[in-house]
């Protein structure tokens, strides 16, 4: 019995899109160490990163003595809302250098305090004590 064919983009933004993705991993990619997968993930968002926008400032520091924080602070703070951004990745790729483009160029649109907060150097195993480390971000934030 065949399986059905999944539906496949056409627009050609989105293709070229899948192309540059696709450039950046082996076919065999998901069997690769986490470390690899990491690598090849942080070098596939450097391909897009954007730099700061005009004014905006950012802060790397550290909360708690161990979870890393990035602070975007607009030239134009116009509300005391915070945003906090908890990237995806399965808590296996991703970083504050990997997700900067889309924090900043968020940020530039909400006129607020953005935070993004690491989780790239978590081991897998002990995914449910970084709820904890959001809880402390939170806690010592506000």
């Amino acid at each position: 019995m065949d399986s059905p064919q999944r539906p496949m983009p056409t627009e050609a933004g989105i293709l070229q899109f899948m192309e540059i993705c696709d450039s950046f991993y082996p076919p065999d990619a998901v069997t690769a160490s986490i470390g690899q997968q990491r690598q090849w993930y942080d070098a596939l968002c450097a391909r897009f990163d954007r730099p700061l926008p005009d004014g905006m400032r950012m802060r790397d520091e550290l909360v708690s003595g161990t979870i890393p924080i990035r602070r975007y602070l607009p030239a134009d703070i116009r509300t005391a809302t915070c945003l906090l951004y908890l990237h995806g990745g399965g808590f296996v790729v991703g970083s504050l250098e990997s997700h900067h483009a889309i924090c900043a160029g968020s940020n530039q649109l909400c006129f607020c305090l953005f935070l993004s907060c690491s989780s790239h150097d978590v081991d897998v195993r002990i995914q449910i004590a970084r709820g904890q480390d959001y809880i402390n971000i939170v806690s010592v934030v506000w």
